[in-house]
């Protein structure tokens, strides 16, 4: 059960936040199978609620936690009825996540560099050739 909400936290990060809104589902057919599947019995509705609620977490986490992301786990210890291996899930997930999207950014921001450097390299380039005679050789 563990592994799903993992992989619960992953997609709903990846969902709420908005630069990655376009890519994420979060289908509670799939993880109702998924916790039935692991010995955890839900209904769908179950599942539904369950996602609504990691949706409010962790867009609440996004918005407030992301400079402090070790943060979440006490939070969530303090302030929920979560226990604590289902807190540390969360803060692990949210970490992780937190990781790849400055990855992400950061190649980003690297290629954008790039780009801004062969362009100006071309401007230059142009800049220095001899004007044209108009011929065509």
């Amino acid at each position: 059960a563990s592994a799903v909400l993992a992989d619960l936290v992953l997609r709903t990060l990846s969902f709420v936040d908005a630069a990655d809104s376009e890519e994420a589902t979060l289908p509670p057919q799939t993880f109702c199978q998924k916790l039935n599947a692991s010995g955890v019995e839900l209904s769908l509705q179950s599942v539904e609620s369950v996602i609504h609620a990691t949706v409010y977490i962790l867009r609440g986490a996004l918005r407030l936690l992301s400079s402090a992301p070790g943060d979440l786990q006490s939070a969530l210890q303090h302030s929920t009825d979560l226990s604590d291996t289902t807190a540390e899930v969360f803060a692990l997930g949210f970490a992780h996540y937190l990781k790849l999207k400055a990855k992400k950014q950061a190649k980003q921001k690297a290629a954008a560099q790039a780009e801004d450097g062969s362009a100006s390299a071309l401007a230059g380039v142009t800049a220095r050739a001899p004007a044209s005679s108009g011929r065509v050789v």
